[in-house]
């Protein structure tokens, strides 16, 4: 009788562990969300290994290895650190260091050739950005869980991963994907601070914040927008009085919080507010303050923290101010501050299904929340009817790349939808499959082209409509070397993007540059972005192209000056 008595004071033991075992691991639902994101990333890198660098990667990687390699940040200061560190990180654990290229662009081309296989380095590089995806799921997951439960979790996370932009974003060394995460994670953070803003949550606010503005500083022309339309609705919707000093305690905690994590960022660097000349490593800017006068000698002191940053803040604050840049648009080129780019964007740019489920969730979110009176609902809608609302006014019109952040603001809201079609009627629940079939087909079709991808509203001419980093990034150079290798071409002239920044000999053969206003024979690249917004190029117009390579460059064979006509 001893014997079962005492597998009878084991048993508890046994069922408090089992419990426990059963508690750390995830449901099948959240099973199936880590799955989702497995498929997703191996999507990412193998689409993005069909691309060859694109305009921007070398630049980061070689600020983002300035800042592992020297212990400063002396490139371009517009750009935040954050995820250049990201894109640096992979070829800098692989042996790549800096060459101390004054140039930004160039010393980008160096580390990727100097150091092995540009391949595999420029690979390396797209794999940190993959931190920045997972970091997206887990505030889509988190907030919408709280929201709608698993499910509605799990339908947005497949719903964000589905996400044509998000997937070719996620797979290229730049700081668009750092800062579509970090963003919805500072929003998220500053709703459980309006929530209750006590010493945690205030730490965690300004920590969240931190690392968006570390990110990308055209997150600072979204982020109030979106946060106003959730105070003002908090104010309708009973959000619960506090005294003034909680709010300012708060305030300071948080403000504190991100002062030192920003400066961290910066590698706690003190200095002096002026641009400083050329020197190895650093670009040549010209100064931007008198050599007279009060404000001079005050900005001239080195006592300043973190004086990158500030540089940085004032060179985009100027930059977005200047409204110089052209944009093109419908065929048409135009000055940046078209108010419908972004609507039209993101119209084309998304796929349709998401659009329909998002726009049913921002309903359904808003009304739910006016029912139950608990503001907290209806904050993702709102923040991103405020984004939407500040992107009509933002002179920054290059792309969908900068209206990213609104992404997994909208998937919370599509999986919100996704939900509650599930729990309806009958052709409810239809619809919510077709919605969900819908997206994954159209996300195994825009494999690998992810980048230049657009649905059906666009036509079959999507050049007509926008094309820089849309359309057209430089991603097509690998396919182009091959190209010219099926054809055996051994002399051909391209202009592709900016290429004055690259030695595209590096990346294919035969290659001379195609400088504008200049008519030549023979084999011609061109890519979109050249042809249709830089002047120089309209001759090319009035021939027609023998070939498109991927869905950027076209190729021409022209008469040479000597051939019969």
């Amino acid at each position: 009788m001893a014997m079962p008595a005492a597998l009878d004071a084991v048993r508890p033991e046994r069922h408090g562990l089992a419990r426990l075992i059963r508690a750390a691991l995830p449901s099948r639902v959240a099973a199936l969300a880590i799955v989702l994101v497995g498929i997703a990333s191996v999507a990412v890198t193998m689409a993005a290994a069909h691309y060859g660098p694109t305009i921007d990667e070398g630049a980061q990687i070689a600020a983002g290895m300035q800042w592992l390699d020297q212990h400063r940040y002396a490139y371009e200061p517009s750009t935040p650190p954050l995820g250049r560190i990201f894109d640096a990180l992979g070829p800098y654990l692989a042996g790549a260091r800096s060459t101390l290229n004054p140039n930004m662009w160039h010393e980008g081309d160096a580390i990727l050739h100097e150091f092995g296989d540009p391949t595999a380095m420029i690979a390396l590089a797209r794999f940190g950005v993959l931190a920045f995806l997972l970091l997206a799921v887990a505030v889509v997951w988190r907030w919408c869980r709280s929201l709608g439960g698993k499910g509605a979790a799990l339908g947005a996370t497949f719903m964000l991963l589905t996400l044509p932009p998000i997937l070719a974003h996620a797979g290229l060394a730049t700081t668009d994907m750092a800062v579509a995460a970090t963003f919805s994670l500072a929003v998220f953070a500053a709703v459980h601070w309006l929530e209750r803003p006590d010493r945690q949550r205030s730490l965690a606010f300004g920590a969240a914040g931190a690392l968006m503005v570390l990110s990308k500083f055209t997150a600072l022309l979204f982020f109030p927008a979106a946060l106003l339309p959730v105070m003002a609705w908090r104010l309708r919707f009973g959000g619960e009085r506090r005294p003034a000093r909680i709010w300012l305690r708060g305030a300071a905690l948080a403000t504190l919080a991100a002062a030192v994590m920003i400066w961290g960022g910066y590698r706690f660097s003190v200095g002096s507010l002026l641009y400083q000349p050329s020197l190895a490593g650093q670009e040549s800017v010209a100064p931007r303050i008198e050599h007279t006068g009060l404000a001079y000698a005050i900005a001239k002191l080195p006592i300043y923290p973190a004086p990158a940053f500030f540089r940085g803040i004032f060179d985009t604050t100027r930059r977005v101010g200047a409204h110089h840049d052209p944009v093109y648009l419908f065929g048409r080129l135009g000055h940046g501050g078209l108010w419908y780019f972004f609507p039209v964007d993101l119209a084309v740019k998304t796929p349709l299904p998401f659009l329909i489920a998002a726009a049913f969730g921002v309903v359904t979110l808003l009304r739910r929340s006016r029912a139950m009176r608990d503001w907290r609902i209806a904050a993702p809608a709102l923040a991103v009817l405020g984004i939407f609302a500040a992107s009509t006014m933002s002179p920054v019109d290059f792309g969908i790349r900068y209206l990213l952040p609104i992404y997994p603001l909208l998937a919370i809201a599509a999986g919100t939808a996704l939900l509650a079609l599930a729990r309806g009627a009958r052709w409810d629940k239809v619809t919510a499959c077709a919605l969900v079939l819908w997206a994954g087909i159209d996300a195994s079709a825009g494999y690998p082209d992810y980048l230049p991808w657009f649905n059906g509203l666009a036509g079959n001419t999507p050049a007509q409509i926008a094309v820089n980093s849309d359309l057209d990034w430089g991603q097509d150079v690998k396919r182009l070397d091959h190209e010219v290798w099926l054809r055996g071409i051994d002399r051909i002239h391209v202009a592709v993007l900016e290429q004055s920044e690259y030695d595209l000999r590096a990346y294919i053969a035969g290659y001379e540059k195609l400088p504008p206003y200049q008519r030549v024979g023979g084999w011609i690249a061109i890519g979109q972005y050249m042809l249709r917004e830089r002047p120089g190029y309209e001759w090319l117009r009035a021939y027609q192209p023998v070939a498109t390579v991927g869905a950027s460059i076209l190729l021409y064979h022209l008469p040479e000056a000597g051939d019969a006509r």
